[in-house]
């Protein structure tokens, strides 16, 4: 009996559910499921039932439905709501039309998403009546475009219906990484032809064209120089010859080099595309323009001036910054606000760069200070180094001057001359000024017996240090003396220390560590073959002395014996 119940409740719930989703559409006519779909509405590809699989696709964010073109391949998920809502996804087809069971097929090639969703809607609401309907754009459609001129790999290439002219570019296999971009123009002296990134051109179906500037886009961001592709469009690369056809573009921009035209480019067309920014960029003092046809006078222009001239081919802009001096120094240790600190190159002193930073602290070392100073040396010049002989250098010895000279410096500097007013230094953009804290000792690290800090006095030499750490440990060589600043080993145990300075107590080498122990058994290696080699060597001369005197005296028999 309770088994019959508990049936009998079931189904008495099943009924009750049925008259509510009857209740809650009377007027509504679900779309037949599987094989009692109506007759011409297509049953494969462009319309499946249920709730679609769709392939995950890389967006910019969601879709403007004002500014989308729907075409062939895109496709829609169409709603009609209820307790138990139904979805169907369909496709529009090969010839345009987008077709919605019991509702119709709507033309919607080349119309905006807003107003083929704005007609399928009106249908499905005058269809089914009472009930929840939506149209929504599933996935972007698929399309092809052609890519043709100087492009690694030209060709047709399928792109989706949200790719940009850059995306085409991407699937011809031309590099438009930001990295390629910035050295798009710093290379081009170096090519026959170029890519002409500022002028390509996208070719539609409809028989318009347009010209874009793509590394305008890079420079800017701004999107309208690298829109959207359309059904078909044909996207043409041209080239240009940058020794004859380029723009040299210089001075105050992010991305200096030579750059192809644009019929209607002005200067600052040009000063934009390298980087220079016209709101919170470096301020221009004027803009220097040189002709080819005559370079004895160029022309100093004005930001205004500059939007008004024309560029031609092979002029030299150059941008001059309204302070070219400006820098920043850097400022580290015992000051009272590190930091960095603006200056004018080569006018700023490092006295005003001590007082900017609030002066010296009372522990600061002032003997151990230094200043880091960027190597300046271009790449072309340390490739020039290498390759060409320099007086007697060997090669060894240039590529030693090379990587010397590719080192950051350090700039010799006394300062408390300088705090003493005695003298002082100008300073360069990039430097780096560190002033260490005077330690509270002298420090003795090492071979000793107690390595650590002792009390700094007047007159003490680096052994009277070695002393106070209870002498030397086993294995202890020489003794050296690190000056302050300059750290350079100084092995003299009888030298007075000045403060700031430090004590150090080298050993036999020692296979503590797997490293070590490798290197010790290489040197002890090293050592064996050498002692065999002057071994080899006496051995040889013994052999030799013995077989000329065995020689002469050979002859000395023979001229005997004649005699």
């Amino acid at each position: 009996m309770p088994r019959l119940a508990r049936a009998f409740s079931s189904l008495v719930l099943v009924a009750v559910c049925l008259v509510a989703i009857l209740a809650e559409a009377p007027h509504a006519q679900i779309p037949p499921t599987g094989s009692q779909l109506p007759v011409g509405i297509p049953t494969g590809q462009a319309l499946r039932m249920g709730r679609p699989t769709t392939t995950a696709v890389v967006l910019e964010g969601a879709v403007d439905p004002t500014t989308y073109l729907v075409g062939p391949g895109d496709e829609f998920i169409i709603s009609i709501g209820g307790l138990v809502p139904r979805q169907v996804a369909t496709t529009v087809s090969a010839d345009g039309f987008l077709v919605i069971p019991e509702a119709g097929s709507f033309n919607v090639v080349g119309r905006t998403l807003a107003s083929v969703r704005a007609e399928a809607s009106a249908a499905l609401r005058r269809r089914f009546a009472n009930v929840t309907t939506d149209v929504a754009l599933a996935v972007p459609r698929q399309f092809y475009v052609h890519v043709s001129g100087g492009v690694p790999d030209p060709g047709r290439h399928v792109v989706r219906s949200v790719a940009r002219v850059e995306d085409a570019l991407a699937a011809a296999n031309g590099n438009t990484s930001p990295r390629s971009l910035a050295a798009y123009a710093a290379v081009a002296t170096q090519q026959a032809q170029w890519p002409a990134l500022r002028n390509i051109v996208v070719a539609h179906m409809d028989g318009s064209s347009e010209r874009m500037d793509l590394v305008r886009y890079f420079s800017t961001g701004d999107v309208a120089y690298n829109p959207y592709l359309r059904d078909g469009d044909a996207v043409h690369v041209p080239t240009f010859s940058p020794t004859q056809e380029g723009v040299s573009v210089n001075g105050a921009v992010a991305q200096p080099g030579v750059y192809d035209i644009r019929p209607t480019d002005s200067v600052l067309d040009l000063l934009i595309a390298s980087g220079w920014q016209r709101d919170g960029g470096v301020p221009l003092s004027a803009i220097r323009l040189m002709r080819t046809e005559d370079q004895s006078a160029p022309r100093l222009l004005s930001i205004d001036e500059a939007s008004r001239t024309t560029v031609r081919p092979r002029d030299q802009i150059y941008a001059v910054a309204a302070n070219p001096d400006a820098g920043f120094v850097a400022v580290a240790g015992a000051v009272h606000y590190p930091g960095a600190y603006p200056i004018q190159e080569r006018q700023t002193t490092l006295s005003q760069l001590i007082e900017m930073a609030g002066g010296l602290r009372d522990d600061a070392l002032l003997r151990g200070a230094y200043l880091l100073r960027p190597a300046r040396l271009a790449a072309d010049s340390v490739d020039t180094l290498r390759a060409a002989p320099i007086g007697d250098l060997d090669y060894f010895s240039r590529r030693f001057l090379v990587e010397q000279l590719a080192r950051t410096p350090t700039v010799a500097i006394r300062l408390d001359r300088v705090v003493a007013g005695e003298e002082d230094l100008l300073l360069q953009n990039g430097d780096r000024l560190v002033v260490p804290r005077g330690a509270d000792g002298v420090r003795v690290f090492g071979q000793v017996l107690r390595s650590g800090y002792f009390p700094f006095a007047p007159g003490l030499t680096a052994r009277d240090y070695v002393s106070q750490a209870g002498g030397v440990g086993p294995g202890a060589t020489d003794v050296f003396l690190m000056e302050a600043g300059s750290n350079q080993l100084i092995a003299d145990a009888s030298r007075v220390l000045e403060p700031g300075d430090a004590v150090f107590v080298s050993r036999t080498p020692t296979a503590d560590t797997p490293d070590t122990a490798q290197l010790q058994f290489q040197q002890e290696q090293a050592e064996r073959e050498v002692r065999r080699d002057l071994r080899q060597a006496r051995y040889q001369l013994v052999s030799t002395v013995i077989s000329a005197v065995a020689t002469v005296a050979s002859i000395l028999i023979a001229l005997s014996t004649l005699n």
